[in-house]
């Protein structure tokens, strides 16, 4: 199938159901020849435009097969040269996202380090963020914290970001949560700075998105589940159909001893959650949200 072909097939899947549209850009992406990249010029933000969705099975599929960070940078290079339209959004959500979904293998950190030099000879800043994402999203979905503050200390792909971008002040907040070793002064710091960022209008949802992960993963302490929930409650003010921060303020309810609440809201996270995206993370976030309505259901009144 030529790319005329290839942009008829995916006209004629606007306006599809999100599972047909899920169904079909996979049966699509596959039929790519190996080495040929989509030609598309994404210009809209809008993220169940076929042409993206197919896009993004098409990257997802060749780093399920091939996931190493090399070819996360071979996929900012194709988002640098054929994104138009926010493409710092479509780093940071294909950065973790894909990271999150071949989370199973995850390259040693000299195998890293050795290609960081040639990977930044040929991307900018952006293509830069895009490949640490890949390998921090890796270590995120493990909870591997001791290895996701490491990475963020010492990547030169990290540098060439900034360590003061709100996404890796982020990220730092979510390992020192997940990560006995620091304190909980140090994570609620990262945290707050990371929120303020996002509150001021200054970061997109994929730093609130850490932030609240790293919270609702951390060890109790005193006032977590206070903020947790607040905080939730007042990302939601901005994204009301977000299955995650539905899932989040229920598990800061739950924390509360708010069952009825919380209960709640994981069923709208159950039901919001999109079938449109890739069905492994679709099927871990579905798995996750079952695990804590059962918590829940445990303390449920009767």
């Amino acid at each position: 199938m030529n790319h005329d072909e290839m942009a008829i097939a995916v006209e004629a899947l606007r306006g599809v159901g999100p599972v047909e549209l899920a169904l079909r850009t996979d049966k699509l992406a596959r039929e790519y020849p190996f080495g040929v990249e989509p030609q598309f010029v994404i210009d809209t933000t809008d993220p169940d435009d076929p042409a993206l969705v197919l896009c993004d099975r098409y990257w997802g599929l060749r780093l399920r097969t091939d996931p190493r960070i090399e070819v996360a940078a071979d996929c900012a290079g194709w988002v640098a040269e054929n994104v138009v339209a926010d493409r710092r959004g479509i780093v940071e959500r294909w950065g973790l996202g894909h990271g999150f979904v071949t989370c199973d293998q995850v390259e040693s950190p000299e195998l890293v380090a050795a290609v960081e030099a040639d990977i930044l000879a040929m991307t900018d800043r952006l293509g830069a963020m895009h490949a640490a994402l890949y390998h921090a999203g890796k270590l995120r979905a493990n909870s591997d914290g001791a290895a996701l503050h490491r990475f963020l200390e010492s990547s030169r792909l990290v540098a060439a970001v900034g360590h003061d971008d709100p996404l890796i002040v982020a990220l730092r907040s979510f390992a020192a949560f997940v990560d006995r070793r620091f304190t909980t002064d140090y994570a609620l710091t990262e945290f707050e700075t990371a929120w303020t960022a996002w509150n001021d209008g200054r970061a997109g949802r994929a730093v609130v998105d850490l932030a609240l992960n790293g919270l609702a993963r951390a060890d109790r302490f005193d006032g977590q589940a206070e903020l947790l929930a607040g905080r939730a409650q007042v990302v939601l003010g901005r994204y009301r159909d977000d299955h995650i921060f539905h899932a989040r303020l229920a598990h800061g309810l739950h924390l509360l001893g708010d069952p009825v609440r919380a209960l709640l809201h994981i069923d709208e996270a159950l039901k919001l959650l999109p079938a449109n995206g890739w069905r492994t993370s679709h099927d871990l976030l579905a798995q996750q949200y079952a695990l804590l309505r059962d918590d829940i259901l445990m303390n449920y009144p009767r």
